[in-house]
Protein backbone atom coordinates (compact mmCIF):
# COMPACT_ATOMS: atom_id res chain seq x y z
CA UNK A 1 0.00 0.00 0.00
CA UNK A 2 1.30 3.45 -1.16
CA UNK A 3 0.50 6.49 0.47
CA UNK A 4 0.49 9.54 -1.58
CA UNK A 5 -0.70 13.05 -1.07
CA UNK A 6 -4.44 14.30 -2.66
CA UNK A 7 -2.27 16.57 -4.56
CA UNK A 8 -0.58 14.16 -6.43
CA UNK A 9 -3.81 12.08 -7.71
CA UNK A 10 -3.85 11.66 -11.09
CA UNK A 11 -7.29 12.13 -12.75
CA UNK A 12 -6.59 10.94 -16.33
CA UNK A 13 -6.32 7.12 -15.63
CA UNK A 14 -4.99 4.51 -18.55
CA UNK A 15 -8.02 3.91 -21.34
CA UNK A 16 -10.59 1.66 -20.08
CA UNK A 17 -10.95 -1.86 -21.21
CA UNK A 18 -13.91 -0.87 -23.22
CA UNK A 19 -11.31 0.40 -25.64
CA UNK A 20 -9.68 -2.70 -26.26
CA UNK A 21 -9.16 -3.38 -29.95
CA UNK A 22 -8.44 -6.76 -29.20
CA UNK A 23 -11.45 -7.63 -26.84
CA UNK A 24 -13.73 -6.06 -29.04
CA UNK A 25 -13.09 -7.70 -32.27
CA UNK A 26 -13.08 -11.36 -30.55
CA UNK A 27 -16.32 -10.64 -29.02
CA UNK A 28 -17.91 -9.08 -32.60
CA UNK A 29 -16.95 -12.01 -33.88
CA UNK A 30 -18.63 -14.69 -31.28
CA UNK A 31 -21.45 -12.15 -31.96
CA UNK A 32 -21.78 -12.77 -35.30
CA UNK A 33 -21.20 -16.53 -35.52
CA UNK A 34 -24.17 -16.41 -32.42
CA UNK A 35 -26.58 -14.52 -35.02
CA UNK A 36 -25.89 -16.95 -37.89
CA UNK A 37 -25.03 -20.16 -36.16
CA UNK A 38 -26.89 -19.77 -32.59
CA UNK A 39 -26.46 -22.83 -30.77
CA UNK A 40 -23.46 -24.35 -32.87
CA UNK A 41 -21.92 -21.14 -32.44
CA UNK A 42 -22.24 -21.34 -28.62
CA UNK A 43 -20.94 -24.95 -28.02
CA UNK A 44 -17.76 -23.97 -29.94
CA UNK A 45 -17.00 -20.82 -28.15
CA UNK A 46 -17.88 -22.51 -24.51
CA UNK A 47 -15.36 -25.38 -26.04
CA UNK A 48 -12.81 -22.64 -26.70
CA UNK A 49 -12.85 -20.27 -23.88
CA UNK A 50 -14.14 -22.46 -20.67
CA UNK A 51 -12.98 -25.56 -22.37
CA UNK A 52 -16.20 -28.00 -21.81
CA UNK A 53 -18.01 -29.61 -24.52
CA UNK A 54 -21.12 -28.97 -24.43
CA UNK A 55 -24.04 -30.80 -26.29
CA UNK A 56 -27.08 -28.44 -24.57
CA UNK A 57 -26.79 -25.43 -21.81
CA UNK A 58 -30.31 -25.90 -19.79
CA UNK A 59 -29.87 -27.05 -16.69
CA UNK A 60 -32.22 -30.52 -16.29
CA UNK A 61 -35.07 -29.51 -13.56
CA UNK A 62 -34.62 -32.89 -11.86
CA UNK A 63 -30.50 -32.24 -11.12
CA UNK A 64 -31.64 -28.52 -9.51
CA UNK A 65 -33.98 -29.71 -7.63
CA UNK A 66 -31.90 -32.46 -6.48
CA UNK A 67 -28.91 -30.04 -5.83
CA UNK A 68 -31.40 -28.41 -3.64
CA UNK A 69 -32.81 -30.97 -1.35
CA UNK A 70 -28.95 -32.32 -0.54
CA UNK A 71 -27.52 -28.53 -0.23
CA UNK A 72 -25.76 -27.80 2.88
CA UNK A 73 -28.44 -26.75 5.49
CA UNK A 74 -26.08 -23.53 6.48
CA UNK A 75 -26.37 -22.47 2.77
CA UNK A 76 -30.17 -22.77 2.54
CA UNK A 77 -29.66 -20.65 6.07
CA UNK A 78 -27.49 -17.75 4.96
CA UNK A 79 -29.22 -17.43 1.68
CA UNK A 80 -32.96 -17.25 3.50
CA UNK A 81 -31.86 -14.82 5.14
CA UNK A 82 -30.18 -12.84 2.62
CA UNK A 83 -33.02 -12.93 0.17
CA UNK A 84 -35.69 -12.00 3.14
CA UNK A 85 -33.40 -8.86 3.89
CA UNK A 86 -33.22 -8.58 0.24
CA UNK A 87 -36.72 -7.98 -0.55
CA UNK A 88 -37.84 -6.08 2.21
CA UNK A 89 -35.23 -3.60 1.14
CA UNK A 90 -36.00 -3.31 -2.19
CA UNK A 91 -40.11 -3.56 -1.85
CA UNK A 92 -39.72 0.26 -0.92
CA UNK A 93 -38.52 0.86 -4.51
CA UNK A 94 -41.84 -0.79 -6.44
CA UNK A 95 -43.51 2.19 -8.07
CA UNK A 96 -47.36 2.54 -8.49
CA UNK A 97 -49.08 3.83 -11.87
CA UNK A 98 -50.92 7.18 -11.32
CA UNK A 99 -53.47 9.59 -12.86
CA UNK A 100 -54.27 12.97 -12.14
CA UNK A 101 -56.40 15.45 -14.24
CA UNK A 102 -55.67 19.09 -14.56
CA UNK A 103 -57.65 22.39 -13.56
CA UNK A 104 -58.51 22.07 -17.89
CA UNK A 105 -59.77 18.28 -17.63
CA UNK A 106 -56.86 17.03 -18.96
CA UNK A 107 -56.13 13.74 -17.99
CA UNK A 108 -52.89 12.52 -17.62
CA UNK A 109 -50.32 10.39 -15.75
CA UNK A 110 -48.08 7.65 -15.99
CA UNK A 111 -48.50 3.64 -16.35
CA UNK A 112 -45.78 1.74 -14.31
CA UNK A 113 -45.52 -2.40 -16.44
CA UNK A 114 -43.21 -4.93 -16.21
CA UNK A 115 -40.21 -5.92 -18.53
CA UNK A 116 -41.43 -8.99 -19.82
CA UNK A 117 -38.30 -11.30 -20.37
CA UNK A 118 -34.89 -10.50 -18.38
CA UNK A 119 -31.68 -12.74 -18.84
CA UNK A 120 -29.45 -12.46 -15.44
CA UNK A 121 -25.50 -13.11 -16.26
CA UNK A 122 -24.05 -14.41 -13.36
CA UNK A 123 -20.25 -15.08 -13.16
CA UNK A 124 -19.61 -18.67 -13.08
CA UNK A 125 -17.01 -21.39 -13.88
CA UNK A 126 -14.65 -21.70 -11.08
CA UNK A 127 -16.35 -18.82 -8.96
CA UNK A 128 -19.34 -19.13 -7.26
CA UNK A 129 -21.91 -16.03 -6.77
CA UNK A 130 -24.89 -17.16 -5.62
CA UNK A 131 -25.31 -13.81 -4.16
CA UNK A 132 -25.51 -12.83 -7.32
CA UNK A 133 -28.43 -14.59 -7.82
CA UNK A 134 -30.46 -12.79 -5.14
CA UNK A 135 -29.34 -9.57 -5.83
CA UNK A 136 -30.36 -9.62 -9.58
CA UNK A 137 -33.60 -11.96 -9.33
CA UNK A 138 -35.50 -10.21 -6.35
CA UNK A 139 -35.77 -6.86 -7.76
CA UNK A 140 -36.91 -8.26 -11.09
CA UNK A 141 -39.71 -10.09 -9.05
CA UNK A 142 -40.73 -7.54 -7.48
CA UNK A 143 -41.09 -5.65 -10.20
CA UNK A 144 -42.99 -8.28 -11.44
CA UNK A 145 -40.96 -9.68 -14.07
CA UNK A 146 -42.69 -12.68 -15.79
CA UNK A 147 -39.40 -14.93 -17.02
CA UNK A 148 -36.31 -14.50 -15.84
CA UNK A 149 -33.52 -16.54 -17.00
CA UNK A 150 -30.12 -17.47 -15.37
CA UNK A 151 -27.08 -17.78 -17.36
CA UNK A 152 -23.61 -18.86 -15.74
CA UNK A 153 -20.56 -20.52 -16.92
CA UNK A 154 -20.29 -24.14 -17.04
CA UNK A 155 -18.14 -25.84 -14.17
CA UNK A 156 -15.97 -28.79 -16.02
CA UNK A 157 -18.78 -30.92 -15.66
CA UNK A 158 -21.24 -28.63 -17.96
CA UNK A 159 -23.06 -27.61 -15.56
CA UNK A 160 -23.61 -24.10 -13.58
CA UNK A 161 -21.92 -23.91 -10.06
CA UNK A 162 -24.22 -25.77 -7.31
CA UNK A 163 -24.54 -22.82 -5.33
CA UNK A 164 -25.59 -20.66 -8.16
CA UNK A 165 -28.30 -23.34 -8.84
CA UNK A 166 -29.59 -23.22 -4.85
CA UNK A 167 -30.24 -20.02 -4.83
CA UNK A 168 -32.28 -19.76 -8.23
CA UNK A 169 -34.55 -22.95 -6.86
CA UNK A 170 -34.60 -20.66 -3.52
CA UNK A 171 -35.91 -17.86 -5.83
CA UNK A 172 -38.27 -19.96 -7.67
CA UNK A 173 -35.80 -19.89 -11.16
CA UNK A 174 -35.92 -22.97 -13.13
CA UNK A 175 -34.73 -21.79 -16.48
CA UNK A 176 -31.51 -22.10 -15.65
CA UNK A 177 -28.43 -22.22 -18.42
CA UNK A 178 -24.76 -23.33 -17.75
CA UNK A 179 -23.32 -20.78 -20.59
CA UNK A 180 -21.27 -18.02 -20.00
CA UNK A 181 -18.98 -15.86 -21.73
CA UNK A 182 -19.76 -13.27 -24.76
CA UNK A 183 -21.35 -16.09 -26.20
CA UNK A 184 -24.40 -16.56 -23.41
CA UNK A 185 -24.74 -12.63 -23.68
CA UNK A 186 -25.13 -13.37 -27.76
CA UNK A 187 -27.71 -15.79 -26.99
CA UNK A 188 -29.73 -13.75 -24.73
CA UNK A 189 -29.39 -10.91 -26.79
CA UNK A 190 -30.65 -12.54 -30.39
CA UNK A 191 -31.95 -15.67 -29.29
CA UNK A 192 -31.13 -19.48 -30.35
CA UNK A 193 -33.16 -22.67 -30.94
CA UNK A 194 -32.43 -23.37 -27.00
CA UNK A 195 -32.65 -20.02 -25.60
CA UNK A 196 -35.01 -17.75 -25.76
CA UNK A 197 -34.29 -13.52 -26.71
CA UNK A 198 -34.58 -11.79 -23.43
CA UNK A 199 -35.35 -7.99 -23.34
CA UNK A 200 -33.05 -7.01 -21.10
CA UNK A 201 -29.55 -8.44 -20.17
CA UNK A 202 -28.31 -7.69 -16.61
CA UNK A 203 -25.54 -8.73 -14.17
CA UNK A 204 -21.55 -8.61 -13.46
CA UNK A 205 -19.37 -10.07 -16.02
CA UNK A 206 -15.29 -9.61 -16.98
CA UNK A 207 -14.22 -7.80 -19.65
CA UNK A 208 -15.53 -9.85 -22.55
CA UNK A 209 -19.15 -10.10 -20.96
CA UNK A 210 -18.68 -6.34 -20.44
CA UNK A 211 -17.80 -5.39 -23.82
CA UNK A 212 -20.79 -8.20 -25.18
CA UNK A 213 -23.18 -6.10 -23.43
CA UNK A 214 -22.28 -2.97 -24.72
CA UNK A 215 -22.52 -3.63 -28.06
CA UNK A 216 -25.72 -6.00 -27.85
CA UNK A 217 -27.39 -2.42 -26.34
CA UNK A 218 -30.44 -0.99 -28.69
CA UNK A 219 -31.20 -5.06 -29.28
CA UNK A 220 -32.00 -5.45 -25.97
CA UNK A 221 -31.88 -3.41 -22.25
CA UNK A 222 -28.73 -4.07 -20.11
CA UNK A 223 -28.31 -2.88 -16.52
CA UNK A 224 -24.64 -0.95 -16.52
CA UNK A 225 -21.32 -1.72 -18.15
CA UNK A 226 -19.23 -2.28 -14.64
CA UNK A 227 -15.96 -2.35 -14.26
CA UNK A 228 -13.28 -3.58 -11.63
CA UNK A 229 -14.96 -3.37 -8.29
CA UNK A 230 -13.68 -0.89 -6.00
CA UNK A 231 -13.69 0.71 -2.43
CA UNK A 232 -12.77 4.01 -1.07
CA UNK A 233 -12.85 4.37 2.79
CA UNK A 234 -12.66 8.18 4.53
CA UNK A 235 -11.39 7.82 7.84
CA UNK A 236 -10.08 9.86 11.25
CA UNK A 237 -8.50 9.39 14.72
CA UNK A 238 -12.04 7.24 15.66
CA UNK A 239 -11.60 4.58 13.09
CA UNK A 240 -9.89 1.17 13.58
CA UNK A 241 -6.98 0.74 11.09
CA UNK A 242 -7.23 -3.08 11.37
CA UNK A 243 -10.79 -3.20 9.88
CA UNK A 244 -10.01 -0.66 7.22
CA UNK A 245 -7.20 -2.98 6.30
CA UNK A 246 -9.76 -5.95 5.93
CA UNK A 247 -11.99 -4.01 4.07
CA UNK A 248 -9.44 -2.87 1.54
CA UNK A 249 -8.14 -6.51 0.68
CA UNK A 250 -11.88 -7.88 0.65
CA UNK A 251 -12.42 -5.51 -2.17
CA UNK A 252 -9.52 -6.20 -3.82
CA UNK A 253 -9.13 -9.70 -3.91
CA UNK A 254 -12.09 -9.46 -6.28
CA UNK A 255 -9.60 -9.51 -9.20
CA UNK A 256 -6.31 -7.84 -9.88
CA UNK A 257 -8.13 -4.79 -11.35
CA UNK A 258 -10.01 -4.15 -8.03
CA UNK A 259 -9.12 -0.72 -6.54
CA UNK A 260 -9.37 0.01 -2.61
CA UNK A 261 -8.17 3.69 -1.40
CA UNK A 262 -8.32 4.79 1.85
CA UNK A 263 -8.73 9.03 2.43
CA UNK A 264 -7.92 10.99 5.45
CA UNK A 265 -6.35 13.97 7.14
CA UNK A 266 -4.35 12.27 9.75
CA UNK A 267 -0.86 10.80 8.52
CA UNK A 268 -0.92 8.47 11.51
CA UNK A 269 -4.03 7.32 10.97
CA UNK A 270 -2.78 6.29 7.07
CA UNK A 271 0.49 4.86 8.63
CA UNK A 272 -1.38 2.94 10.67
CA UNK A 273 -3.79 1.58 7.93
CA UNK A 274 -0.59 0.89 5.72
CA UNK A 275 1.12 -1.41 8.90
CA UNK A 276 -2.37 -3.30 9.08
CA UNK A 277 -2.63 -3.82 5.57
CA UNK A 278 0.92 -5.44 4.82
CA UNK A 279 0.41 -7.41 8.26
CA UNK A 280 -2.99 -8.90 7.10
CA UNK A 281 -2.23 -9.57 3.51
CA UNK A 282 0.28 -12.39 4.29
CA UNK A 283 -2.62 -14.44 5.73
CA UNK A 284 -4.97 -14.45 3.03
CA UNK A 285 -5.21 -17.20 0.50
CA UNK A 286 -5.78 -15.62 -3.10
CA UNK A 287 -2.32 -14.45 -2.96
CA UNK A 288 -2.02 -14.72 -6.81
CA UNK A 289 -4.72 -11.83 -6.79
CA UNK A 290 -3.42 -10.06 -3.83
CA UNK A 291 0.02 -9.71 -5.28
CA UNK A 292 -1.18 -7.56 -8.26
CA UNK A 293 -4.36 -6.10 -7.11
CA UNK A 294 -2.12 -4.32 -3.88
CA UNK A 295 -0.71 -1.93 -6.12
CA UNK A 296 -3.91 -0.65 -6.49
CA UNK A 297 -4.00 0.20 -2.80
CA UNK A 298 -3.86 3.51 -1.92
CA UNK A 299 -3.80 5.86 1.31
CA UNK A 300 -4.33 9.94 0.03
CA UNK A 301 -3.64 12.38 2.81
CA UNK A 302 -5.99 15.45 2.09
CA UNK A 303 -4.71 18.84 4.47
CA UNK A 304 -8.21 19.84 5.09
CA UNK A 305 -11.71 18.79 5.38
CA UNK A 306 -12.74 20.80 2.50
CA UNK A 307 -10.58 18.90 0.03
CA UNK A 308 -11.23 15.55 1.75
CA UNK A 309 -14.58 16.23 0.81
CA UNK A 310 -13.28 17.27 -2.84
CA UNK A 311 -11.85 14.64 -3.27
CA UNK A 312 -14.49 12.02 -1.50
CA UNK A 313 -16.54 13.18 -4.55
CA UNK A 314 -14.05 13.29 -6.91
CA UNK A 315 -13.67 9.60 -7.15
CA UNK A 316 -17.08 8.97 -7.19
CA UNK A 317 -16.57 5.61 -5.55
CA UNK A 318 -18.60 2.06 -6.22
CA UNK A 319 -18.59 1.41 -2.33
CA UNK A 320 -18.21 4.64 0.41
CA UNK A 321 -17.26 3.78 3.58
CA UNK A 322 -17.45 6.52 6.84
CA UNK A 323 -14.92 5.23 9.27
CA UNK A 324 -15.18 8.71 10.92
CA UNK A 325 -16.41 10.31 14.32
CA UNK A 326 -19.47 12.15 13.00
CA UNK A 327 -20.39 9.83 9.48
CA UNK A 328 -24.08 11.35 9.70
CA UNK A 329 -22.26 14.70 9.25
CA UNK A 330 -20.21 13.59 6.53
CA UNK A 331 -22.80 11.52 5.05
CA UNK A 332 -24.85 15.00 3.97
CA UNK A 333 -21.23 16.20 1.91
CA UNK A 334 -21.54 12.79 -0.59
CA UNK A 335 -22.43 13.53 -3.60
CA UNK A 336 -21.56 10.66 -5.67
CA UNK A 337 -20.99 7.13 -4.39
CA UNK A 338 -23.14 3.53 -5.32
CA UNK A 339 -23.55 2.76 -1.63
CA UNK A 340 -22.83 4.39 0.93
CA UNK A 341 -21.91 2.63 4.34
CA UNK A 342 -21.94 5.04 7.32
CA UNK A 343 -20.08 3.89 10.31
CA UNK A 344 -17.35 1.25 11.31
CA UNK A 345 -19.61 -1.33 11.89
CA UNK A 346 -21.11 -1.48 8.35
CA UNK A 347 -18.26 -2.80 6.27
CA UNK A 348 -18.69 -2.95 2.97
CA UNK A 349 -19.45 -6.99 2.95
CA UNK A 350 -22.74 -7.34 4.23
CA UNK A 351 -23.82 -5.17 1.65
CA UNK A 352 -22.56 -7.69 -0.72
CA UNK A 353 -24.62 -10.70 0.69
CA UNK A 354 -27.65 -9.69 2.97
CA UNK A 355 -27.68 -6.42 4.72
CA UNK A 356 -30.53 -5.69 2.22
CA UNK A 357 -28.75 -2.69 -0.04
CA UNK A 358 -28.06 -4.02 -3.69
CA UNK A 359 -24.23 -4.97 -4.57
CA UNK A 360 -24.74 -4.36 -8.35
CA UNK A 361 -23.26 -0.91 -8.54
CA UNK A 362 -21.78 1.89 -10.85
CA UNK A 363 -18.33 1.60 -11.00
CA UNK A 364 -15.15 3.92 -12.50
CA UNK A 365 -16.93 7.05 -11.53
CA UNK A 366 -20.24 6.55 -13.05
CA UNK A 367 -21.97 6.93 -10.06
CA UNK A 368 -21.68 10.70 -10.83
CA UNK A 369 -24.73 9.68 -13.08
CA UNK A 370 -25.83 6.15 -12.24
CA UNK A 371 -27.50 4.37 -9.52
CA UNK A 372 -27.77 0.79 -8.13
CA UNK A 373 -29.49 -2.03 -9.24
CA UNK A 374 -33.35 -1.82 -8.53
CA UNK A 375 -36.95 -2.88 -8.85
CA UNK A 376 -36.26 0.47 -11.26
CA UNK A 377 -34.80 -1.14 -13.82
CA UNK A 378 -36.58 -3.84 -14.36
CA UNK A 379 -40.20 -1.77 -15.22
CA UNK A 380 -40.85 0.74 -18.28
CA UNK A 381 -43.01 3.57 -17.60
CA UNK A 382 -45.43 4.48 -20.36
CA UNK A 383 -47.05 7.96 -20.67
CA UNK A 384 -50.95 8.03 -20.29
CA UNK A 385 -52.78 11.17 -21.78
CA UNK A 386 -56.54 11.57 -22.18
CA UNK A 387 -57.94 14.82 -23.62
CA UNK A 388 -61.76 16.22 -23.52
CA UNK A 389 -63.06 18.18 -26.17
CA UNK A 390 -63.09 21.48 -24.42
CA UNK A 391 -59.17 21.30 -23.80
CA UNK A 392 -58.45 20.36 -27.35
CA UNK A 393 -60.51 23.30 -28.76
CA UNK A 394 -57.80 25.39 -26.71
CA UNK A 395 -54.74 23.91 -27.15
CA UNK A 396 -55.03 23.06 -30.69
CA UNK A 397 -54.40 26.75 -32.31
CA UNK A 398 -51.61 26.75 -30.11
CA UNK A 399 -49.98 23.51 -31.29
CA UNK A 400 -50.31 24.50 -35.01
CA UNK A 401 -48.53 27.93 -33.79
CA UNK A 402 -45.63 25.85 -32.34
CA UNK A 403 -45.35 23.01 -35.54
CA UNK A 404 -45.45 26.58 -37.64
CA UNK A 405 -42.09 27.81 -36.55
CA UNK A 406 -40.70 23.97 -36.45
CA UNK A 407 -41.90 23.59 -40.05
CA UNK A 408 -43.60 20.62 -39.78
CA UNK A 409 -47.23 22.02 -40.78
CA UNK A 410 -48.39 18.30 -40.48
CA UNK A 411 -48.11 18.72 -37.35
CA UNK A 412 -50.26 21.46 -37.06
CA UNK A 413 -53.12 20.24 -39.75
CA UNK A 414 -53.13 17.22 -37.17
CA UNK A 415 -54.18 19.73 -34.33
CA UNK A 416 -56.56 21.87 -36.70
CA UNK A 417 -58.25 19.45 -38.37
CA UNK A 418 -60.11 18.52 -34.96
CA UNK A 419 -60.82 22.21 -34.50
CA UNK A 420 -61.80 22.65 -37.86
CA UNK A 421 -64.22 20.16 -38.09
CA UNK A 422 -65.65 19.81 -35.12
CA UNK A 423 -66.46 23.81 -35.57
CA UNK A 424 -68.02 22.37 -38.25
CA UNK A 425 -70.59 20.15 -36.68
Amino acid sequence: MKILDVKDYNPISSPSFMFDDDIESQVKAILKNVIKYQDQACIEATLKYDHVKMNSFKMKPEVLKQRFDQADPSLIEALTLAKKRIEAYHAHQVEASWEVEDDEGVRYGQRITPIERVGIYVPGGKASYPSTVLMNVIPAQLAKVKEIVIVSSPNEMGEVAESVSVAATLCGISEVYAIGGAQAIGALAFGTKEIKKVDKIVGPGNAYVAKAKQLVFGQVGIDMIAGPSEVLIVADESANPSWIAADMLAQLEHDTMASAVVLSTNLDVLNQVKEAFEKQIQTLPRQAILMKSKANAIGYLASNQDELIEMMNTLASEHLELHVNNPEALLQKVKHAGSIFIGSYGAEVFGDYLAGVNHTLPTSQTARFASALGVQDFVKRSATLKYPKEAMIKHAPYVNTLATFEGLSAHGAAAMIRLKEDQDE
